[in-house]
């Protein structure tokens, strides 16, 4: 009786790599905020209530905002493929595209290196390269691609790296969509008003878009910000910092035709910028009130560059006898007290109003 003989085969053949399946949101032509209608406030600010009248008219929507992005996968018909928006609008497929690509692969020790999009058999071109080593630190030379697989291979553990150019194929899509207001509760848009009214739409939390790739087996997902233009409303130039200390530090009143100055109020400085720009004024447009803001902050003592100049000295004579000869002397005019004035090197119109000495007085002891 023969005994049973049991057999088995074994498949040696190496794991086959799952095809690369990557949806990006790199910035691409075409992309667009969303169009926000303007508004004018009268100041920025963070009291509470005071935009509570305004809030329908903020955050309205003019046009939709666009966004493209990118599904990086081997090629197949387009109808494979299949996108879900969540808080997004339409979905337009502009087709397969191409575009180069540099990547860095690095070898410790290691045979292989594949591409990030290895599918589709790309050409790669080395464009530039380390010195490649082996385990006892010869010198060996560099990984050859086999572009079946998508790698560098070589034939030993080897150390080093590769810069390398590639153009992989991606789908390319358009999507659409809005402020996010569906997204969120009446509250949370609320508060996104608001912030936009005070100056900064992005103090308040707002949802992303997110995009779900799906294809066969295969699935992918991920999420980009929305951007709106503008992202604030508009406000006075001269109350822009309300919620800091008062701009100039001075008392403004709207007047026809502008705004007055309580000129009582304003630094030596800030006249002279006044007389240069529109002299003896008393009523003022917001732009001419910037430039003279502007003159103020460049002729500002902490833009200038001072030194102090000597603007009076003292002086006596003294006569210095040989310890030698008591008949032979010199007389010597020696410096008893000097005063130095601080001085721009710019000659700004500023000058002295740094809240600093604007002179010393030395005097020298004499032995």
């Amino acid at each position: 009786m023969n005994p049973a003989i049991a057999s088995c085969t074994l498949d040696v053949s190496p794991p086959q790599r799952e095809s690369p399946f990557v949806l990006s949101t790199a910035p691409d032509l075409g992309n667009r905020p969303v169009q926000l209608y303007p508004m004018q406030v009268s100041a920025w600010s963070q009291r509470a209530g005071l935009y509570d009248p305004l809030l329908p008219m903020a955050v309205r929507t003019q046009s939709m905002g666009m966004r493209r992005v990118r599904l990086y996968c081997s090629e197949r018909p387009e109808q494979d493929v299949r996108l879900v928006v969540h808080g997004g609008g339409a979905v337009r497929a502009l087709g397969r595209r191409t575009e180069p690509r540099l990547e860095t692969l690095t070898w410790l020790q290691s045979h292989d290196q594949s591409l990030r999009y290895y599918y589709n058999q790309p050409k790669a071109t080395i464009v530039e390269s380390t010195r490649f080593f082996d385990n006892n630190g010869q010198e060996v030379a560099k990984p050859l691609y086999d572009p079946a697989q998508g790698l560098f291979h070589h034939a030993q553990p080897v150390t080093g790296a590769l810069v390398v150019s590639y153009e992989p194929g991606f789908f390319l899509y358009e999507i659409e969509y809005d402020t996010g207001e569906s997204e969120m509760t009446a509250k949370a848009f609320q508060a996104m008003q608001r912030a936009w009214l005070a100056g900064n739409i992005r103090d308040a939390l707002i949802p992303p878009v997110r995009i779900i790739a799906l294809s066969g087996q295969q699935a992918a997902q991920t999420a980009f910000p929305r951007t709106f233009w503008p992202e604030h409303s508009s406000a006075a130039l001269l109350f822009q910092d309300e919620v800091k200390a008062p701009v100039m530090g001075m008392d403004i009143h709207t007047a026809p035709g502008g705004y007055s100055v309580d000129l009582s109020r304003m630094s030596p400085c800030w006249l002279r910028c006044r007389d240069r720009l529109k002299p003896g004024a008393t009523l003022f447009t917001q732009e001419e009130l910037a430039a003279i803001q502007a003159c103020v902050e460049k002729n500002s003592p902490q833009q200038s560059s001072y030194q102090y100049v000597e603007s009076k000295r003292e002086s006596r004579t003294e006569r210095i006898y040989s310890r030698d000869d008591p008949d032979t002397y010199i007389d010597v005019e020696r410096t008893i007290a000097m005063t130095l004035e601080k001085k721009s090197l710019q000659g700004g119109l500023c000058e002295g109003e740094d809240g600093q000495s604007q002179t010393l007085s030395l005097r020298f002891k004499s032995n």
